[in-house]
């Protein structure tokens, strides 16, 4: 962890493509609930305005975008709890990252200790495997195979210091290759390796040795194309990634010995980044953690730099692999800014093409620093395994985000706006709003038909509030979210190109935008909405007035439009038997409803 944006990239001139997509993106279709909670929506005069063009297809949306970190020291009672694996399959984690963070660098992967290592190092190597409340190899294994995750291993590379004698690299690296061949003889899925975590950093086991120089990306440059090749030895259809950081001057000039040095051995580039730094992360403002947002699309610009100067303006360009990311503000990590933030994150690395995301952690542990994982260990308020608001984030967004991003445009910056396409023809949408204020925002759909809006609102008092609420149910502790989270129906409402929907403030919001509504949207002949009634073709208000109805089928045609004064309207004779929408200006917002004719 966590001191500093971190890199890791790794460089292959054979690749062409981004392998990444080609070998985890499949089709998705919308989520389905057995249950809704009908609503209209009652929006005022929209402050801003967002169009929505799904036939503008930005780029593909695969699974390596939720993948996580394990650690060795979330413990072995893990494994067998029905509450972490209920909630862990439930946050969808397609890859977990093993053993996490520095860890990686003193782990013995069959818990064999080494002999002929330098003697002042062997309690390091030896510490990690040996205590019996860690986590071990295979019950790391086994809690990947309980959530449906497939592996993601980082091998020591530390190992290759810590060993005497002039062949130390090469023994390290076979022993890395050692672990490959076992995972492809026991068939497990584990299609991305990394050599080494942030060995660039001072707070890095390896970092500085007796007898050795301070380790240098020239050192590790090379010593990575020795790891390569044993590893793809034991297995070619592995790909490996190496360790950078995200500019070619930082630690020591680090990158661009890296990169310099790797003679095409590598195969893509890996970063961390935790955003925000000061000497007490406490100290770290909410406004600052939602600034720092920006240093997503910074850190694409500087790879692609680092790239074109290194490995050739020509050269195919290097998927990049994002191995760990957090917010970094101390105890502030586990209130409502997680969420809101997570999701802005999450949906950048898609915009700026990153190939693969994981997130530290799945469990870290309450200190004064806070705490980074999405279940909660050792909090004071509420009991272990249990969801920390940022488990919410991909609850929410593994059901809510398409297989492909849409082209957003939005008229305003203070709701961030994202929007994919599922292959099933529903458009997913996400609204983070992290400001004090309500938004209504209108929807514009380019060249796509819709009528019913499904959503969730992931909500709370302040954006530094340790408790969330979804739908307005509030968890009964003092921490977290609601105990019964996967329990809570969504909201439901007729909808068509034009209407508005308020995103409240320190929220945000996940929905589907659905086509052809369902036969089972309305229950019987009579719909009641804010302030008017529809029984069969009659609409009934509650009050005199000028209106303007609008009708819509369910591809989102209009079909009539008609000024109207009274308490009554009939809706004319003649449609085809089926849903429509009714849309209804002049009441003091624009009401929708769903009706059967």
């Amino acid at each position: 962890m966590k001191n500093g944006s971190i890199i890791v990239i790794a460089v292959s001139s054979a690749l062409c493509g981004d392998f990444f997509i080609e070998d985890n993106w499949a089709p998705r279709s919308a989520p389905t609930f057995t249950a809704y909670r009908d609503t209209t929506i009652q929006a005022g005069t929209a402050a801003m305005t967002v169009t929505i063009s799904p036939k503008v297809e930005l780029t593909k949306i695969s699974s390596t975008l939720f993948g996580n970190n394990a650690n060795a020291y979330m413990g072995n009672a893990m494994v067998t709890s029905p509450e972490a694996i209920k909630n862990l399959r439930n946050a969808n984690i397609s890859f977990m990252r093993l053993p996490g963070g520095n860890w990686s660098n003193i782990w013995m992967w069959d818990h064999t200790l080494p002999t002929d290592v330098k003697a002042e190092y062997l309690p390091m190597l030896k510490s990690a495997p040996q205590v019996n409340w860690t986590m071990k190899t295979d019950t790391l294994y086994a809690l990947a195979d309980s959530i449906g995750a497939k592996l993601q291993p980082c091998v020591n590379y530390s190992l290759a210091r810590f060993y005497n004698g002039t062949d130390r690299v090469n023994r390290a690296a076979s022993y890395a290759a050692k672990w490959v061949r076992d995972l492809k003889a026991k068939g497990k899925k584990a299609p991305y390796w990394e050599v080494g975590n942030e060995n660039y950093g001072k707070w890095q086991a390896g970092y500085t040795v007796t007898g050795l120089d301070t380790i240098s990306g020239s050192e590790y440059g090379k010593d990575f194309g020795i790891f390569a090749d044993s590893m793809k030895g034991a297995n070619p259809a592995i790909k490996i990634g190496a360790v950078i950081y995200t500019d070619e001057t930082g630690y020591r000039n680090w990158s661009a010995g890296v990169l310099g040095s790797l003679n095409g051995k590598a195969d893509y580039l890996i970063m961390h980044e935790y955003f925000t730094f000061a000497n007490n992360i406490n100290d770290v403002t909410a406004n600052e953690v939602i600034a720092s947002v920006s240093k997503i699309k910074e850190d694409r610009d500087n790879i692609d730099f680092m790239q074109n100067k290194y490995l050739g303006e020509t050269a195919t360009k290097l998927p990049v692999m994002v191995s760990e990311f957090n917010l970094r503000c101390g105890t502030k990590q586990t209130t409502m800014l997680a969420p809101i933030f997570q999701t802005m994150v999450l949906n950048e690395f898609v915009k700026n093409k990153f190939a693969m995301v994981n997130i530290w952690d799945i469990a870290n542990g309450t200190s004064a620093d806070g705490d980074h994982g999405i279940l909660a260990r050792k909090d004071p308020v509420i009991p272990d395994n249990a969801p920390n608001p940022g488990f919410f984030t991909y609850y929410f967004m593994t059901r809510f985000t398409g297989d492909k991003l849409s082209q957003t445009v939005s008229s305003d910056t203070t709701v961030r706006w994202y929007s994919s396409s599922f292959s099933d023809g529903s458009q997913g949408i996400t609204a983070v709003n992290p400001s004090n204020k309500p938004m209504n925002v209108q929807i514009n759909l380019n060249d796509f038909a819709v009528d019913t809006l499904t959503w969730f609102v992931l909500g709370a008092d302040s954006i530094l509030s340790p408790t969330v609420n979804i739908n307005g149910i509030k968890p009964k502790l003092a921490a977290g979210g609601p105990e019964l989270y996967d329990t809570i129906a969504p909201f439901r409402t007729p909808f068509v190109s034009g209407n508005s929907i308020t995103v409240p403030p320190f929220s945000c919001l996940y929905g589907v935008l659905s086509a052809g509504g369902s036969t089972n949207v309305l229950s019987n002949q009579t719909v009641k909405s804010s302030g008017m009634t529809i029984r069969g073709n009659s609409i009934l208000f509650e009050t005199s007035g000028t209106r303007t109805i609008e009708l819509f089928n369910q591809k989102g045609q209009k079909l009539f439009s008609k000024g109207i004064s009274g308490s009554a309207f009939e809706i004319p004779a003649g449609f085809a038997k089926g849903i429509y929408t009714v849309r209804v200006n002049g009441m003091g917002s624009v009401v929708s409803s769903m009706v059967r004719l």
